[in-house]
C-alpha cells in the first residue's frame, strides 16, 4: 500500500515540469532586470572615463606636436615674467623717488578718483520772467479778462 506522500507525489509529478518551466522564466526574468541595471550602473560609471578618452583620442592624440609646443611657449612665457617681476622689484628698490612726491602724486590720484565717482549734480532751470508773448502778428479784438 502507498503512503499519502507518495500518492501526492505521483499526483504532482506532472506538474514538475511546469513548475521548472515557471521557475526558469522568472530566474531569468530577473537575471535580466539585474543585468540590466548593473549594466546602466556600469556605463553611469564608465561616462567620464569614456568621455575624457574620446577627449584624448580626438583632441590632443592627433595634435600631439602642436600642444607640446603650446607647453613649451606658456613656460617660456611665466619663465620671463617671473624674470621681469624679480627685475622690476629691484628697480623699484633702486629708484630714489622722494615720499613726498610719491605722497602728492597719491593724493592728486585720490582727488582724481573723488571727481570722477560724485554723481553729476541736476542743473535747476530757471523760471521765466514773464509769460510768453503771442508768435503771431495778428492779435485777436476780444481780449478775455
Amino acid at each position: 500500500m502507498k503512503t499519502p506522500r507518495e500518492i501526492l507525489f505521483e499526483r504532482h509529478r506532472t506538474s514538475d515540469a511546469k513548475l521548472d518551466s515557471i521557475r526558469q522564466n522568472v530566474l531569468a526574468a530577473e537575471c535580466r532586470n539585474e543585468f540590466q541595471k548593473r549594466k546602466q550602473a556600469v556605463i553611469l560609471r564608465a561616462f567620464p572615463f569614456r568621455i575624457g578618452m574620446i577627449f584624448w583620442r580626438e583632441l590632443i592624440l592627433p595634435a600631439r606636436r602642436i600642444w607640446v609646443g603650446f607647453a613649451v611657449v606658456w613656460m617660456v612665457i611665466f619663465a620671463l615674467n617671473a624674470a621681469d617681476k624679480n627685475d622690476s622689484a629691484l628697480k623699484m628698490a633702486k629708484s630714489k623717488v622722494p615720499p613726498a612726491e610719491i605722497l602728492l602724486a597719491l593724493q592728486r590720484q585720490q582727488e582724481m578718483l573723488a571727481e570722477f565717482n560724485t554723481p553729476p549734480q541736476p542743473e535747476v532751470a530757471e523760471k521765466p520772467k514773464s509769460s510768453p508773448k503771442p508768435r503771431s502778428a495778428l492779435r485777436s479784438p476780444f481780449r478775455l479778462v
